[in-house]
C-alpha cells in the first residue's frame, strides 16, 4: 500500500459520520463545530515550517539517527529550562549565548546532519537566519531544495509518521524543558507520558501517537492569536523559488487513467452504436401501438415523451462523448429528476384523475412565462426561437387561458416527492451530486477545473487542467437510471421489455484480480467481507496440506477490482495468522499478488524472474515448496 493510500485509510477512521453531525438551523455542524472559542491552526500551514529543522532531518535521515538527534535536542532543553520552544521562532528568542550553543550543538552532531541542515541557508529571512549561516556550509541550491521538498512531502500531512516524529520532539522538549506539566491524577498519565520519554519504544504507540499530537497542537499563552511570521514568509519564498508540477503531466497514475476513461468511453459507444437505436425506434413503435386518439391525451404523450426524453439523454451522453464530462453530470441529474417525476406521477394517477394535465399545464405555463418575458424585454437568444415558444405555448389552447404556475407543479419540492415514492436513495445518491455542477457549486467547479500540483513545496495547491476535464464515466450510472424510467413506462403501457445492456468491456474485467483466501489462514475474518466471493470448495486435510491442528481447508476463490488491489492486499497480509505460515493470492493478466503475514509482493507477470525472491521467502517460512504454485516454474500442486 502507497503512503498516500495509508493516509488516507487513517483519516478516514478518524472522519466524524454525518449521524455525529449536529444541525443548527440549516447547518450540520462536525462535532469540533460544536465547541464554543475552538481556534483551528492546520499543522502544514504553520507549525511544520517553525519545525524546519526537525522536518529536513526526518525526512531525508534515517529514522533511528534521526530520533537520536532528536534525543539529544531534548537533552539541551532539559539542561536549558529557558530553551523549551524549539521552534526556529522560538529558538531565535533564546537568548544569544544559548542559541549559538543551541545551533553549534545541531550542526556539529555529524557529518550528515550537518549537510542536511544546510538547506536552512537557503532562506534569507529564516529567524536566527545569521547564526545558522555562521555554522552551516554555503547552500547548494537544487540540492537543498530536494531535501526541503523530501522533508515537507513526507511531513506534510499531520498524522504521519514523519510529522508525529517531528511533533513529538517539540512536545518532548516542553516536557523537559519545564513547561508542560501533567496532574497525576489524570487516569493513565504516568505510563502515557513514559512512553512519550521513551518514544517510539515503549507502549501502545496507537494511543502514544494520538496523545503527542493532540498535545502539541496546543497553543502558547505567549503567541496565543498570533500567526508566525516565517511560515508566511517559508511558504510565499517557496513558490516564488519553485515551480508547479501539474499532476497531469508528470504523474503516471493520471495519464494512464485519463487512457483508461478514453478507451472505455469509445468502447461505450461501439456497444451503443446499434442498441440506442433499436430501443428508441421500438419505443417510438410502442407509443403507436398504445395510440387511442388525436385528442390531448396528457397520460400518453407525458408518459412516452419523459421515456424518449431520458433515452435521447442517455444516446447524447454516449455519442455526443459527455459521459465523463461536467455535461454528463447535468445529463445525469436531468435523468434522475425524470424518473423521479415519472415514479410520482403514476403513484399520484391512482388516487388524483388530472395530475398528468396538472404535469402538462405547468410545463405550458412556463413557456409561456418565458416568452412573455423574452417579448418584453426585447431580446434575441440564439437558443430560442420566439415563433417556436409562441406556437408551443398556444399549441393546447390560447395563452389567454393558460395559467402561469409560480412553483412546483405539484407544490413539492423534489426530495419530498422521491421520499413519498420511495426513491430517496437514488436522490441522495445522485441528486446532490450532480446539482452541484448544475449550479457551479465550488465542490464540481474543484473536480472538473482543477487539478493537484504535486510539488510539495507548493502545499500541493490547485491549478487548473490543461486538457478538458475527464471524470469517471456516468454511463453506468445513466444506463441504470434510463432503464428505471423504462421500467415506469412499462408499468404504464404494459409490455415494454427492452433495455440498454451493460458494456462488455472485457478489457476492465481482465484488470480485475481473481485468486484463493483460505478462511482458516485467517486470524482475522472480517477481510471477507471486503472481497467479492464468487465460488467457495472444502478440502478434508491430509498430510500433504502440512497443517494438522485444523481439519479442513476452506477455499474461497475472490475477485477484487483493480483499484482496490493494494488496500485488500495490505488487509489480508495482517488478517493471516499469526501463528502459522499460510499465503494468499491474486492475479490478473499483468500483475501477481503474493501475501504473506506482514509481507506482500507485487510480482510482474511479464518478469518470471520476479517470483525468485517469493519463492525464497515462502520456503524460509517452512511453506512447502510444492505448495508454492503461485510461480510458473513449479508444477501446480495437485490436491
Amino acid at each position: 500500500m502507497t503512503e498516500i493510500n495509508k493516509n488516507k485509510e487513517e483519516r478516514r477512521k478518524n472522519e466524524s459520520k454525518l449521524s455525529d453531525h449536529k444541525q443548527f438551523k440549516k447547518e450540520l455542524k462536525p462535532p469540533f463545530l460544536t465547541i464554543g472559542n475552538i481556534s483551528t491552526s492546520a499543522w502544514f500551514d504553520e507549525r511544520m515550517p517553525e519545525m524546519l529543522w526537525a522536518v529536513l532531518v526526518i525526512g531525508n535521515i534515517e529514522r533511528e539517527k534521526a530520533l537520536e538527534f532528536f534525543r539529544r535536542i531534548a537533552r539541551f532543553s532539559s539542561e536549558n529550562a529557558d530553551c523549551y520552544d524549539v521552534t526556529l521562532t522560538g529558538i531565535s528568542k533564546f537568548s544569544e549565548e544559548k542559541r549559538r550553543e543551541f545551533i553549534r550543538i545541531a550542526t556539529s552532531w555529524s557529518e550528515e546532519v550537518k549537510k542536511t541542515l544546510r538547506a536552512l541557508a537557503l532562506f534569507p529571512d529564516i529567524p536566527a537566519g545569521e547564526d545558522w549561516r555562521s555554522f552551516l556550509d554555503k547552500s547548494v541550491g537544487k540540492e537543498d531544495w530536494q531535501k526541503i521538498s523530501t522533508g515537507v512531502s513526507k511531513t506534510f500531512w499531520h498524522q504521519s509518521e514523519e510529522a508525529t516524529d517531528c511533533r513529538w520532539i517539540k512536545f518532548f522538549c516542553q516536557i523537559v524543558g519545564g513547561k508542560m506539566k501533567f496532574s497525576s491524577a489524570i487516569n493513565g498519565i504516568d505510563e502515557t507520558l513514559k512512553g512519550v520519554f521513551k518514544y517510539p519504544n515503549y507502549g501502545d504507540l496507537k494511543h502514544i501517537r494520538p496523545f503527542i499530537r493532540a498535545s502539541e497542537i496546543m497553543p502558547d499563552p505567549r503567541n496565543e492569536g498570533k500567526r508566525s511570521e516565517w511560515a508566511r514568509s517559508f511558504w510565499q519564498y517557496c513558490f516564488d523559488k519553485t515551480g508547479c508540477f501539474p499532476e497531469e503531466a508528470v504523474s503516471e497514475r493520471i495519464k494512464n487513467r485519463q487512457k483508461k476513461l478514453s478507451e472505455e468511453m469509445e468502447d461505450a459507444r461501439k456497444h451503443y452504436f446499434k442498441e440506442t437505436v433499436d430501443i428508441r425506434n421500438k419505443l417510438i413503435d410502442h407509443f403507436f401501438a398504445n395510440s387511442k386518439t388525436s385528442a390531448i391525451d396528457s397520460r400518453h404523450e407525458g408518459a412516452f415523451g419523459i421515456a424518449l426524453y431520458g433515452v435521447s439523454l442517455f444516446i447524447e451522453i454516449i455519442f455526443y462523448r459527455a459521459s465523463l464530462s461536467i455535461t454528463g453530470r447535468v445529463a445525469l441529474r436531468s435523468l434522475v429528476e425524470s424518473f423521479i417525476t415519472f415514479k410520482y406521477l403514476l403513484k399520484k394517477e391512482k388516487t388524483e384523475q388530472g395530475v398528468w394535465d396538472d404535469y402538462r399545464g405547468y410545463g405550458t405555463g412556463q413557456l409561456k412565462l418565458l416568452y412573455l418575458k423574452l417579448i418584453e424585454l426585447g431580446q434575441e437568444i440564439g437558443s430560442i426561437e420566439i415563433d417556436e415558444l409562441d406556437y408551443l405555448a398556444n399549441e393546447d389552447k390560447s395563452v389567454e387561458f393558460v395559467p402561469i404556475n409560480l412553483g412546483h407543479w405539484d407544490s413539492a419540492n423534489l426530495r419530498k416527492i422521491s421520499e413519498e415514492v420511495g426513491l430517496k436513495d437514488i436522490y441522495d445518491t445522485y441528486y446532490g451530486y450532480t446539482s452541484g455542477y448544475m449550479h457551479a457549486n465550488w465542490g464540481a467547479v474543484r473536480e472538473s477545473i482543477y487539478q493537484k500540483c504535486l510539488n510539495p513545496l507548493h502545499r500541493f495547491h490547485r491549478v487548473p487542467t490543461y486538457d478538458l476535464p475527464l471524470m469517471p464515466s456516468v454511463t453506468a450510472d445513466a444506463r441504470k437510471i434510463v432503464n428505471f424510467i423504462l421500467d415506469c413506462l412499462s408499468e404504464a403501457y404494459p409490455k415494454f421489455d427492452f433495455r440498454f445492456t451493460k458494456v462488455d468491456n472485457k478489457i476492465k474485467n481482465n484488470m480485475n484480480y481473481q485468486g484463493v483466501i483460505i478462511e482458516e489462514s485467517l486470524e482475522n475474518k472480517d477481510i471477507l467481507k471486503d472481497v467479492h466471493i464468487f465460488g467457495t470448495k472444502v478440502e478434508k486435510v491430509i498430510e500433504k496440506h502440512k497443517t494438522p491442528w485444523i481439519k479442513q481447508w476452506t477455499l474461497h476463490s475472490v475477485e477484487i477490482p483493480e483499484n482496490q488491489a493494494d488496500s485488500v492486499a495490505e488487509k489480508v497480509s495482517k488478517a493471516l495468522d499469526s501463528e502459522h505460515s499460510w499465503y494468499a493470492d491474486f492475479k490478473n493478466e499483468f500483475f501477481h499478488y503474493v501475501i504473506f503475514r506482514d509481507k506482500v509482493f507485487k510480482v510482474d507477470r511479464s518478469k518470471k524472474e520476479q517470483y525468485n525472491d517469493v519463492v525464497k521467502f515462502g520456503i524460509s517460512l517452512g511453506i512447502p515448496d510444492y505448495q508454492l504454485d503461485f510461480s510458473p516454474q513449479i508444477r501446480e500442486w495437485e490436491r
